[in-house]
């Protein structure tokens, strides 16, 4: 009797572990707290020294982390999630008006490098837009039927009913729409002059778009202004003056909101204006400038950091995106000195129930 006994409750656990739901259900039961997107929840981290260069190693002991005010712990990891790269490409005439000496020459130096030097665990499409998004690449896309497809591009008849119009945030909203379901790591690579002529979106939708979908925007602007001329010994330190000026704190002549989007989004720009001779061979030390702020750009976005916050119960609420801010320590003084850092400016609206 008693053998029976213990054959029958082992069938029964057999037949109850075979069962999917039964599996799920203890899954779920064991799952640990840190997984709750409520209380764990968290945001990709960038940022830049005071010598334009991409923060390598950040340390929790580094920051002030404050959701609505009030600080909050913190730890701090390399993002090993999902990553996959949309490279935005504005093909306006602006962009296209010369294409074998003005900015296109730029465009095509820049999208060479980014589809050669990504990680080979990032995914990569292109896509380019005037009046409309056209030419799209698609996920997954093989590197060099990406280079091919650039190079294929026919400037002068990709977009031949209104190529003078750039509708910037439009083709932004696409993008997103083209990662949709989106992924934490997801980025859009911008390479454009920030002009916006026509768009049907507005900024405040465009801006709500991008929190909501955590993809970050990252931007190459090229600009058709002068920029004043500066010494050949120029270093990256002294990028207020003159060349390529990478981050968000550079004045920009003509109003763009590649910018402000940037910044809200989590991601990064630099700019570029053009020279007397215009894209054209730069003197070398201009392109060392050059190389520097696509290097930094490329790097914010391929190796982010992972910041995972606590909350408190009485800061969790549903329904609600959270603001977030994050500040380097004594920023004056030490190593932290000229830190800027890139995040999102709110965590995303939390689902879960409150506890």
């Amino acid at each position: 009797m008693k053998s029976l006994t213990v054959f029958l409750a082992l069938t029964l656990y057999i037949v109850l572990t075979a069962n999917p739901h039964f599996l799920a259900a203890q899954t779920q039961s064991q799952a640990p707290p840190s997984l709750d997107p409520c209380s764990r929840p968290f945001a990709l981290l960038g940022g830049m020294n005071m010598n334009g260069e991409a923060l390598s190693e950040i340390r929790p002991s580094d920051l002030i982390v404050e959701v609505k005010g009030h600080t909050v712990p913190a730890t701090l990891g390399v993002y090993r999630g999902p990553k996959r790269l949309l490279i935005l490409i504005d093909a306006s005439r602006t962009m296209t008006y010369e294409p074998k000496s003005g900015p296109w020459q730029m465009v095509s130096m820049l999208i060479k490098d980014a589809i050669k030097s990504a990680s080979p665990h990032t995914a990569i499409a292109i896509a380019f837009y005037a009046d409309s998004v056209d030419h799209y690449s698609g996920f997954p896309s093989d590197r060099d039927d990406l280079l091919y497809l650039f190079n294929s591009i026919d400037t002068e008849h990709i977009f031949p009913r209104h190529k003078y119009n750039g509708q910037l945030l439009d083709a932004i909203n696409w993008s997103l729409d083209a990662l949709a379901p989106t992924q934490p790591g997801d980025s859009i690579y911008l390479i454009t002059s920030g002009k916006d002529d026509l768009s049907h979106a507005s900024f405040d939708e465009t801006r709500d778009h991008l929190l909501r979908s955590r993809v970050r925007l990252f931007a190459y602007l090229l600009r058709p202004s002068q920029p004043r001329p500066f010494a050949p010994e120029t270093m990256p330190g002294a990028l207020p003056s003159a060349g390529p000026r990478i981050g968000l704190l550079e004045p920009i002549a003509g109003y763009t909101p590649v910018v402000d989007l940037a910044r809200f989004s989590g991601g990064n720009i630099a700019v570029e204006t053009a020279t007397p001779n215009g894209f054209v061979a730069p003197l070398p030390t201009h392109q060392r400038l050059i190389n520097l702020a696509a290097y930094t750009l490329y790097r914010e976005m391929q190796t982010p950091a992972q910041l995972q916050l606590s909350l408190p119960p009485n800061l969790i609420e549903p329904g609600k995106t959270l603001p977030l801010s994050v500040a380097p320590i004594a920023a004056h003084t030490g190593p932290r000195e000229g830190w800027q850092l890139h995040y999102p400016v709110s965590l995303p609206v939390c689902v879960a129930p409150k506890p």
